[in-house]
């Protein structure tokens, strides 16, 4: 993890050095405006450091605001890091098609750059806020999806509410977590899935705000559960189970439980437990598909799988499951790593129809690092459950 810390601190470093050195070569003549300029920069920019080592050992209020002032410069950074980045492609290609500078062609380049910093950092403020409201105001999506069950008696319909990655912690908190429950419960929804990554990296800060006694106030019928995400074993998985647990969400580690005598729903521990163990949790390696479901090979009830990542998605089909439903890749969160994500997945958002098998991955409701979203939605899913005789 030192390793890691250092590499990271270095590449940041490097983007943050970037990005001051085009600032300050924009008030160029300017030499007060430089002096506040490099004062105010380095200010927020190294905050990010202290921020991250504390965040995982210690919990305060001063380290909540902290880290909210340094993940949203980390969200500034990207956008600022994209838009130089295109400028200076601009000026190589016009030096590679003109061959003469780009500052000999035009009358006050000196103004031009000034207009360009003072353009750069309005529009950095304004998507900063845009991402904001995607993010702090989630949206209720709506699926349908056809179950046929011979075990049940008539036709009906349930409905299942699907959240995932709310990254309970020091940003996503009572207030978000408040608008998140009321918003649930005027859905009416008949079962609550949790698809992963409930808390963030420390579980602190869940204890002290007492988070648990608003998931509390969810009281659908026929029970609230989830399973772990990468986070959720980063958090001190045990100590994250036990905290669940005791709110009434059940935890789905490798078993299943009968819903309604209609369905079996499945949950599957994450599968990052293959290769990490963090806080000295040793868990070995998660059961496959087949053998979380060999106990009950002979029933024929349709299988709902809850699984945090949503990988390898052949083995869901082959294993005849009707519904996987999960999370995990926030769709990207922001332009441009939705691009990645879309590479990375199958199904990185969204509902996906493969052999009898339906996947219907959710964006999340919170967001890791940045309470910022540009290019998705927080959402919460609506999943009409049309089940059969």
């Amino acid at each position: 993890m030192g390793l890691i810390f250092i590499a990271g601190s270095v590449f940041i470093l490097s983007l943050d050095f970037y990005i001051f050195l085009r600032g300050r070569q924009a008030l160029e003549g300017l030499r007060v405006a430089r002096i506040v300029y490099a004062v105010l920069f380095w200010g927020v920019a190294l905050l990010l450091f202290p921020a991250i080592a504390l965040k995982h050992s210690a919990d305060s209020l001063f380290i909540e605001k902290l880290w909210l002032v340094a993940s949203f410069w980390l969200a500034a950074m990207t956008f600022l890091f994209i838009g130089l980045l295109v400028v200076d492609l601009f000026r190589l290609l016009w030096w590679l098609i003109v061959r003469r500078p780009l500052r000999t062609v035009v009358k006050d380049y000196r103004k031009l750059k000034q207009a360009l910093f003072i353009s750069f950092s309005f529009a950095t403020a304004l998507l900063l806020c845009v991402g904001y409201a995607n993010a702090t105001r989630p949206r209720v999506v709506e699926y349908e999806v056809e179950l046929t069950s011979p075990h049940s008696a008539i036709e009906k319909e349930l409905k299942v509410v699907l959240i995932s990655d709310l990254h309970m912690g020091l940003i996503n908190g009572k207030r978000h977590l408040s608008r998140w429950v009321e918003s649930i419960n005027e859905q009416n929804p008949d079962l609550l899935l949790i698809a992963g990554d409930v808390f963030d990296d420390n579980p602190e800060p869940v204890e002290r705000k007492h988070l648990g006694e608003l998931l509390q106030q969810l009281q659908p019928p026929l029970g609230k559960y989830a399973v772990a995400g990468n986070h959720d074993i980063m958090a001190d998985f045990d100590r994250v189970s036990a905290y669940l647990q005791e709110s009434g969400v059940e935890m789905l580690v490798d078993r299943s439980v009968l819903i309604d005598s209609i369905f079996r729903l499945a949950g599957r521990m994450d599968r990052s437990v293959e290769f990490r163990h963090f806080n000295g949790w040793d868990s070995g390696s998660r059961l496959s598909i087949d053998e979380l479901l060999q106990p009950y090979k002979e029933e024929d009830f349709p299988v709902v799988l809850l699984d945090h990542q949503p990988t390898n998605l052949d083995e869901a089909v082959q294993s005849g499951i009707a519904l996987q439903l999960s999370g995990h890749t926030h769709k990207g969160q922001m332009w441009p790593f939705s691009l990645i994500t879309h590479a990375m997945f199958e199904c990185d958002h969204g509902i996906l129809r493969k052999g009898n098998t339906t996947f219907i991955v959710s964006s999340g409701l919170g967001t890791w690092g940045p309470p910022v979203r540009l290019g998705s939605r927080s959402e919460i899913v609506l999943i009409r459950l049309k089940v059969a005789p």
